[in-house]
């Protein structure tokens, strides 16, 4: 009896891990500047910012949290616009993204992600 308890406990914390990563994600947050992110996150400027953290390789796998895809856009962040790799919500349709911003495929690989309207 104390095995399978002890076995019960075990996969409760191992799920309650899982579950927290997933939340701990500011990615698609709101933001007004880079400090309303994480520690590495960046505020990408359009209707409302959007939180994000860089990546290395569009459409690479397990390049960003879940829910989220790595992507070159074209963004303003910084006070400056420039064509940077980040990691941006994932989506099926623009109806998935929020106002002032439209789903669109990766540039390399598959998925489509939220980025700002141009």
């Amino acid at each position: 009896m104390r095995i399978m308890f002890g076995l019960v406990l075990c996969v409760l914390a191992a799920s309650a891990c899982g579950d927290n990563i997933a939340k701990e994600t500011l990615i698609g947050a709101t933001c007004e500047s880079n400090e309303d992110c994480d520690v590495t996150g960046i505020c990408v400027k359009g209707m409302d910012g959007l939180c994000t953290i860089p990546c290395q390789e569009p459409g690479a796998l397990q390049e960003c949290p879940l829910d989220s895809y790595c992507d070159r856009e074209n963004v303003e962040a910084d006070g400056e616009s420039s064509e940077r790799t980040l990691c941006f919500p994932a989506c099926d349709s623009d109806r998935d993204c929020r106002g002032g911003y439209e789903c669109n495929g990766v540039s390399s690989g598959p998925g489509k992600v939220c980025v700002p309207k141009k």
